[in-house]
């Protein structure tokens, strides 16, 4: 995929953020690449998410607070 760097904020992409690199592995191999995309899903979805527990939900929200509503942890 080609990126628009001349607009990309470089602080959003979970490669740069203070996720465990497991975490980071994980998530990109289920489609993430920006925090903002994971701080607009709730508890919930994360958890359905393959091989993400409740562990791995409290650091994405340490990394990446949660802009929706009803938040689990």
């Amino acid at each position: 995929m080609r990126r628009n760097y001349r607009f990309t904020n470089f602080d959003d992409y979970i490669d740069n953020s203070d996720l465990p690199e497991r975490l980071i592995s994980i998530l990109e191999r289920s489609g993430f690449e920006r925090l903002s995309t994971l701080t607009r899903l709730s508890d919930v979805e994360l958890l359905l998410l393959p091989n993400i527990g409740p562990h791995y939900v409290a650091e994405i929200r340490r990394v990446a607070p949660c802009s929706c509503t009803g938040g689990l942890l």
